[in-house]
């Protein structure tokens, strides 16, 4: 839950704007003549509401964290997910042109996957399991994996049951790129 706070919520990044606001906030009060007293609990005000919002963001950060399943089997990748409403997406490896994988300094990282453009995906039926700012063209991705080499690996066994010998010697060169991050 932690890495997914981090990285799809940006949780840090939205305690320091609320930091920041409550910061301009009360110079504005305070180069107008109010009170300590009445910049301080207007302050306290802003504060409190970007805790209430902080919390509300951690616990959907939680509850993505714990309902998130991702299956790889030999014919197709199922991602299970949804807080409210729980759902299943099956993508077929038939329809995956490539993996890409980014490794973040902790050994986390997330696995990209780059689709056929015979359909498109949805973004927000995806999100926030897909790659952030890939509106056009969306493209699934396992966010946050504890243990990248792991799925890296499942992925690999899984996609060349799919191709022919000549695509496979391919796909082992080409099929996952990696992409360090630190």
């Amino acid at each position: 839950a932690r890495l997914l706070a981090q990285r799809v919520f940006h949780l840090h990044w939205l305690a320091l704007y609320f930091v920041l606001v409550a910061g301009a906030q009360a110079a504005y009060r305070y180069s107008h003549g109010a009170s300590p007293e009445a910049v301080l609990s207007g302050a306290l005000w802003v504060v409190g509401l970007g805790s209430l919002a902080l919390g509300i963001f951690a616990l959907l950060a939680l509850g993505y964290a714990r309902t998130t399943v991702y299956t790889i089997t030999s014919r197709r990748l199922a991602l299970r997910f949804g807080v409210a409403l729980p759902m299943v997406v099956n993508i077929p490896l038939t329809r995956v042109n490539s993996a890409d994988m980014r490794r973040h300094a902790d050994g986390s990282g997330d696995i990209v996957l780059s689709m056929h453009r015979q359909k498109r995906m949805s973004y927000i039926l995806l999100w926030p399991h897909v790659r952030p700012w890939k509106f056009a063209q969306p493209q699934p991705a396992l966010r946050c994996l504890p243990s990248l080499e792991k799925a890296c690996a499942a992925l690999a066994a899984a996609a060349p049951s799919q191709t022919s010998d000549a695509q496979q010697a391919q796909a082992t060169t080409e099929g996952m790129a990696t992409q360090e991050v630190g």
